[in-house]
């Protein structure tokens, strides 16, 4: 597992990986997601990852670990165990005056699970290819005439075999109106991320 993303004042963003230049008067933060327990490790490497400190927070806010570095290596939080949840790093510099480039790692029990339940088409798209009339079916959000359920039942690790369970009235992707009800639907398919 690895967390690298670009850089904003203090708050948990989703943006695309990339080594962030940082401006160390601001504190940023990084959040990841643990769904199978075990014992990890967080470090920064980069230009200026021997000038910065770690605060590792529980989903909840809760201060689990904080490091600060002071013997100019690299900032990491060692062999600490974690329970399923979500978790931030807090990176921040030793003082104001810090600006370059960092990345931070997080290496640990590898993680297999995945989310496990019941969606809704309100948030996910259903679609299903019917062979005999050579035509493709969704439910979804704003497409009428259409509702749907997929239930994931097992979520393997990346690579491993997510299966579950699908129904709903689908609307064939034409403008014909044609709809068709769908009971008892299964999918076990190689999970990809």
């Amino acid at each position: 597992m690895s967390d690298a993303r670009t850089h904003s004042p203090a708050g948990p963003r989703n943006h695309a990986a990339t080594i962030p230049s940082l401006n160390m008067s601001n504190s940023v933060m990084h959040h990841f997601y643990i769904s199978d327990a075990g014992t990890f490790t967080i470090e920064t490497t980069g230009e200026i990852a021997s000038y910065v400190g770690l605060t590792l927070y529980h989903g909840s806010g809760s201060v689990i670990q904080t490091v600060s570095n002071s013997a100019n290596t690299n900032a990491n939080i060692s062999q600490q165990s974690l329970q399923p949840g979500w978790y931030f790093v807090q990176v921040k510099g030793i003082n104001d005056t810090i600006y370059g480039i960092y990345d931070i790692r997080i290496q640990g029990t590898t993680q297999n699970s995945g989310a496990t339940g019941v969606w809704l088409t309100d948030d996910i798209i259903l679609s299903w290819y019917n062979a005999a009339d050579q035509s493709i079916y969704i439910a979804g959000e704003n497409e009428s005439e259409s509702t749907g359920t997929i239930s994931i039942t097992h979520m393997g690790g990346v690579g491993a075999i997510a299966r579950g369970t699908f129904s709903g009235t689908l609307r064939a992707v034409d403008n014909t109106g044609r709809t068709i009800v769908l009971s008892n639907g299964f999918f076990n398919v190689i999970r990809s991320e």
